[in-house]
């Protein structure tokens, strides 16, 4: 645990357990039947295990990890909303919970009536709401609706209001929760720009995030959990590192999980797998990438594939090729979709085959991210897997975008790919 200096969130041996039902009993009946049989209709689950954590005055930390690993848990546990099982959370200040923007606001009232009771249950006085209130409105941009009820609002204009709210009240302690991620593009920057001034003004923030872009440009620290415990405490960088790596190994567990599933298929069945040995190399101008490519300039996949069973191999096959970051496909391609013939159908006469697929210059929308390359081989109505796997792992760079890039993505069935195949002996492998 990092110490310190004038803490105000004191997070000591922070544990957390939810109970969750893995029976739906059918009534008071059946429930009291179970228990008196000794059935147990519920299992424990450890979303926080000894967590510590201290987080100084006008500190900006971020909270990062895979999808639930707990960091959500412990920001609801700071701001109050979840109490420990074990230990003690200690906070120092008027805090600003941002976890759900619009929770707690009564849709049957207007915009108006829910700013006034929102603020008055986060302390504020009647005279001091009096004095936000005009310009809670205009940031909301909500002038036009304020006296309408919020039941008759968008998800996208509660959230305007809910953050709104959330920001007057000058708080010590903000506590943001992937709310940015809700509203549109101009709602989002006025969200960002605000939170950096409530920084600048020594509001300590501590940032739920997926988006790293948001962590580099705001925190200064960052705490890396996984499986409900602290795996790192420090520098931003290193902390991202540290996350690419957990979330790379996830994959791969992931990825050999199914290929273990799937070896495990009685050899003759119906669902019998054709085991496949897939190697790609990924080459920009010609010549092998080591971990980085540049999209702007185009690239290549070249794929060596090699069949245990070729006799099995379809005319009508899908090969796709994904991008995935931090565990989710964020984009990808197939030759379906690409109006392409199947690159492997000539492996069906002689087992061994490579493929190159020739993306052009100017797929300047993909992000600049770490990306895990998956490829997967189906029938064509995907109801039968001949190969599922990682084949590669690249870091994207885009010289077209420059340092102020966007994260968009590629839609790969309107960029014109070239494919070529070619026989490849067995024996060069």
């Amino acid at each position: 645990m990092s110490q310190a200096l004038n803490p105000v969130i004191f997070c000591e041996n922070v544990s957390v357990t939810y109970r969750m039902s893995d029976y739906r009993h059918s009534g008071l009946k059946d429930m009291l039947i179970r228990r008196l049989e000794g059935k147990s209709s519920t299992k424990t689950f450890d979303a926080l295990r000894g967590v510590n954590l201290q987080v100084s005055k006008g500190e900006s930390l971020a909270l990062i990890g895979h999808n639930g690993c707990g960091k959500s848990t412990l920001l609801k546990t700071i701001a109050g909303l979840i109490v420990p099982q074990k230990g003690k959370v200690t906070t120092v200040g008027r805090i600003a919970p941002m976890i759900e923007l619009g929770a707690g606001f009564d849709f049957e009232l207007s915009g108006r009536e829910n700013i006034e009771l929102s603020c008055m249950l986060m302390g504020l006085s009647r005279r001091e709401i009096a004095d936000r209130l005009p310009s809670i409105i205009e940031f909301s941009d909500l002038e036009t609706f304020i006296d309408a009820p919020i039941k008759n609002y968008s998800s996208g204009m509660v959230a305007r209001l809910g953050f709104a709210c959330v920001t007057a009240i000058d708080p010590d302690i903000l506590l943001v929760d992937e709310v940015l991620a809700v509203g549109d593009a101009n709602f989002a920057r006025k969200c960002l720009a605000r939170i950096e001034s409530l920084r600048s003004n020594g509001t300590t923030v501590v940032l739920v995030t997926h988006d790293m872009k948001a962590v580099t440009r705001f925190c200064s620290r960052a705490v890396l959990i996984s499986e409900g415990e602290i795996k790192f405490d420090g520098q931003v960088n290193e902390a991202i590192t540290a996350h690419d790596d957990i979330m790379y190994q996830r994959l791969r567990q992931k990825v050999q999980t199914r290929d273990r599933q799937s070896a495990a298929v009685p050899q003759g069945s119906a669902m019998d797998i054709p085991r496949a040995d897939v190697r790609a190399t990924i080459k920009q101008n010609g010549i092998p990438c080591l971990r980085e490519v540049d999209v702007a300039k185009g690239f290549s996949f070249e794929i060596d594939v090699i069949f245990s069973r070729p006799e099995l191999i379809e005319e009508n096959l899908a090969i796709g090729i994904g991008f995935m970051h931090r565990g989710d496909i964020v984009t990808g391609f197939n030759n379906i979709d690409l109006a392409l013939t199947n690159p492997i159908s000539e492996a069906k006469n002689y087992g061994a085959v490579r493929f190159t697929y020739n993306l052009p210059a100017g797929i300047s929308e993909l992000a600049e991210k770490p990306y895990e390359i998956v490829m997967a081989i189906h029938d064509k109505n995907i109801s039968r897997e001949l190969f599922f796997g990682e084949i590669g792992y690249l870091s994207v760079r885009n010289s077209k975008l420059g340092p102020n890039q966007h994260g968009y993505i590629v839609d790969f069935r309107n960029t014109s790919v070239d494919l070529k195949t070619e026989r490849l002996p067995v024996k060069n492998l």
